[in-house]
């Protein structure tokens, strides 16, 4: 799963400027406008855009990268899988929070000993979380894909038994995403046209990777560059 091949996929698509371009729009909306709550629609639009995307690599797809021509099905089926990604985000927006909270309230008190002492608690914690949820959530994403009901999500001992029984794959995936943060943070830094080119390819770059993992996970015929 090399990071150069989800950029093959998306390039050698010969209308990868048009869709690009509206995937920047439709992103920078929904960054824009989270915090007055309706920004949520567009991340519902771009989830649905990802399901779209991982089950036309699935499928075998010439191109996977959909069209944008059905708004409100990616919203109809985005909806639910965000929903999803909201319910695996709490533990760790909680175990981050609480970790703030103790560090801030004890601070004062103790000095960097607190710091210290709860980072060595929390970051260890965190760090196991996401590296069984995030895979875990790309597979729901996976059987999503295939049946568009919320509750695939949260059938986590058939999740859990298949990471288990692709460990190779699931380091691979995680490698690749921390590659792809890396690289989105350093483009990031960018003013304006880094934060335009991050919105036009972070939902493509990592649904294809999601979709790859997923693929290789479950056997199926996929995509091949």
């Amino acid at each position: 799963m090399e990071i150069g091949r989800a950029f093959n996929i998306i390039f050698n698509d010969p209308q990868w400027a048009t869709k690009l371009v509206i995937t920047a729009i439709v992103t920078l909306f929904a960054f824009l406008f989270t915090p007055l709550l309706v920004g949520l629609l567009g991340w519902a639009v771009l989830t649905g855009y990802q399901v779209a995307l991982i089950s036309n690599i699935r499928n075998g797809a010439a191109h996977p990268l959909p069209m944008w021509d059905d708004l409100s099905e990616y919203f109809g089926t985005g909806l639910q899988a965000l929903m999803a990604g909201i319910a695996y985000a709490l533990p760790f927006i909680l175990v981050s929070g609480c970790g703030a909270l103790t560090t801030g309230l004890l601070g004062d008190r103790l000095g960097g000993g607190a710091i210290i002492l709860v980072s060595c608690c929390v970051l260890p914690l965190s760090l196991v979380y996401l590296v069984i949820a995030l895979p875990m959530y790309a597979l729901g994403l996976g059987r999503f894909s295939e049946e568009p009901r919320i509750g695939v999500f949260f059938d986590f001992p058939a999740l859990f038994s298949q990471l288990m029984a692709h460990r190779d794959q699931v380091i691979m995936y995680l490698l690749m995403t921390l590659l792809v943060s890396i690289i989105f943070g350093i483009i990031g830094v960018i003013p304006c046209v880094g934060w335009v080119v991050l919105a036009a390819l972070s939902v493509p770059v990592n649904g294809i990777n999601a979709g790859i993992f997923i693929d290789g996970v479950t056997k199926r015929k996929g995509f091949v560059t």
